[in-house]
Parts: structure tokens; C-alpha cells; sequence
């Protein structure tokens, strides 16, 4: 089993170890409110749920996991405090795998997706934040403590827009659906972007959605809002690409998922602007992912597999 541990949804997979690139089952429920001990308990439920018998159970969860499999702070997830999910599960599994859910995404990506066949490549999950995975000589990056791979909150422009951290200028705050929906906000603030309003009461409702929506119909203001998006993506991109020197890029999240190939072929072609001896350098591939809102808990699977062997 795997189970992708979000903010507003809990997303649980079965494979069958035979088969482990297979989803064979899954079942989705709503985050419950009530700190860890009723977190706990949903992901219990829908474990047992789908199989009343799980040989191995992975848990991507967003916030900051240590080597330990301990919750150490999720921010998206309240009360969600050094929560220990691999000792307070370990009746539901003989093998627990715990990890970010980001962390996940990119081993399943690498392993059965987009970056399937790199030893070294790094994934950029843009959904309504931004997170981000290591592989490098064809194993998961995880730091000294486990939390490698936050690139969401490198500071990208100092003193910039606020970030939910706290910080101002953390480059999610560039490159994700917040993102978006802030840059189409100011286009309407500047009497332009008319098509964001179609389905938002007011500017302040308007969400990323609203611009890949308007994107797809061929608007102009959309498009410049996209282009945007793609240029901050590319500058922390290469940040990444200097210190890491990866073989491929991977993009995933939700507004990948919108925008596919519009979004990577824009990313890609900026990236040169802001990395250093781009033209004495291979090109880095920029490819978006293409597991969807599976991959983090398709991810969990293959780590928790991974204990067994």
C-alpha cells in the first residue's frame, strides 16, 4: 500500500508486489481535522480498507520528515506535530516506509516515469506550493536529517512576496498555482485579464485553475501570466542545475498537469538566461511528469518495497 498524506486529501494505492508498477486499487478521503491522532486513524482505516492483509505500506507525507519516519512539522497538515507514523502503524505493516511526499513523487517518477533510465535528475512538484526531489547516482537524496529537496523556499527574490513560512521572496512564491492566481490578480488590478473572472466572484477568488483555463482557450493575458511563471521556474531551476548538474529535470504537480509540454518547453528554453556557462554546458532536459496525482502515493509503494528487499 502507499498513501499520500496532503492538506485536503488523503490518496491510498495497492499494487501487487509482482507487479509493483501496477495500481490495482485506490481510494481517496478527506484530510480529517483533529492533529495526529485522527490522522492516524484515517490513514488506518483506508490502509485496512483497501486490503486487510498489506506486506508493505509507504507513507508520503508534506512537511518535513526525518530519517526516522517522524512527521517532524507539516504545515499544510494543523496539529500534524513529531508525529511517529512508522512506530504508531507498525501494527497495520511488518514494512513501513515514511517519507515527503515530494521525496515520493520523484522516486516513482525515476524509477517508472519521466526520469526513468537517469541516475541523476531532480523533480519540481508546482502545485499550490512548490517541492522538490534529489536522485543522484541513482538513489534518493536525503540530507543529513531527511530533509533534503525544500526548494520551494530558496529565497529567489529578497524581500519579495510573502511566504507561508513566514520568510519573503521563497521561490514557490514564483513558480506554483499560488503563484499563478497572485500574477493574474494584478493583471485584473491593472484593468487587464478579463478572461480570469469567468468563473471567480471577485479578483481576490481567482485561483491558478482560472489562468491554465484561460490559457488553453488561447488568452493573451494567460499566456503572459504563464510566460512569467515559466521565467521564475527557470531561475530557480538553475540554481539547482549549478549545484546539482542533473541529466534531467522533471516537472510535476497540478499545474503541470494543466499545462504540460507548454509549461516544460517554456521552462526550458529560459533556463539558459540564468545559468551560469550555459553554452558551455549540455542542455538539461525539462520533461513533465507523467503520473499524475498518483505519484507520491505510487512512490510510497515502491520505497515501502524497497524495505523488504
Amino acid at each position: 500500500m502507499g498513501v499520500d498524506v496532503g492538506g485536503t486529501k488523503i490518496l491510498g494505492v495497492a499494487v501487487d508486489p509482482a507487479e509493483p508498477n501496477v495500481i490495482v486499487h485506490e481510494r481517496k478521503v478527506a484530510t480529517p481535522a483533529g492533529g495526529a491522532a485522527a490522522l492516524l486513524a484515517a490513514i488506518e482505516d483506508l490502509v485496512t480498507s483497501l486490503s486487510p492483509d498489506c506486506l508493505a505500506l509507504g507513507i508520503g507525507a508534506a512537511g518535513l520528515v526525518d530519517l526516522d519516519g517522524v512527521l517532524r512539522y507539516g504545515p499544510n497538515l494543523p496539529g500534524a506535530i513529531e508525529v511517529d507514523f512508522k512506530h504508531r502503524l507498525a501494527h497495520v505493516a511488518p514494512a513501513i516506509a515514511v517519507d515527503n511526499d515530494n521525496t515520493c513523487a520523484t522516486w516513482a517518477e525515476f524509477r517508472i516515469g519521466a526520469g526513468a533510465g537517469a541516475s541523476d535528475g531532480v523533480f519540481v512538484g508546482l502545485g499550490t506550493g512548490l517541492g522538490a526531489g534529489i536522485v543522484a547516482a541513482g538513489a534518493i537524496v536525503r540530507g543529513a536529517h531527511g530533509f533534503a529537496g525544500e526548494a520551494g523556499h530558496m529565497i529567489v527574490q529578497p524581500g519579495g512576496v510573502e511566504c507561508v513560512c513566514g520568510r519573503f521572496g521563497c521561490w514557490e512564491r514564483y513558480a506554483s498555482g499560488a503563484a499563478l492566481a497572485r500574477m493574474a490578480q494584478e493583471t485584473v488590478a491593472a484593468g487587464r485579464g478579463l478572461a480570469f473572472m469567468a468563473t471567480a466572484a471577485t479578483a481576490a477568488d481567482i485561483r491558478g485553475e482560472d489562468v491554465t483555463r484561460a490559457f488553453r482557450a488561447g488568452d493573451r493575458d494567460a499566456a503572459e501570466v504563464v510566460d512569467t511563471m515559466a521565467g521564475w521556474t527557470a531561475q530557480g531551476l538553475a540554481i539547482l542545475i549549478g549545484l546539482l548538474d542533473p541529466a534531467v529535470i522533471v516537472l510535476g504537480g497540478g499545474v503541470t498537469e494543466e499545462l504540460g509540454e507548454d509549461l516544460s518547453r517554456r521552462v526550458a528554453s529560459r533556463v539558459p538566461e540564468f545559468l551560469m556557462g550555459a553554452a558551455f554546458r549540455p542542455p538539461v532536459p525539462v520533461r513533465p511528469a507523467v503520473l499524475g496525482n498518483r505519484a507520491a502515493a505510487h512512490g510510497a509503494v515502491l520505497l515501502a518495497l524497497d524495505e523488504l528487499s
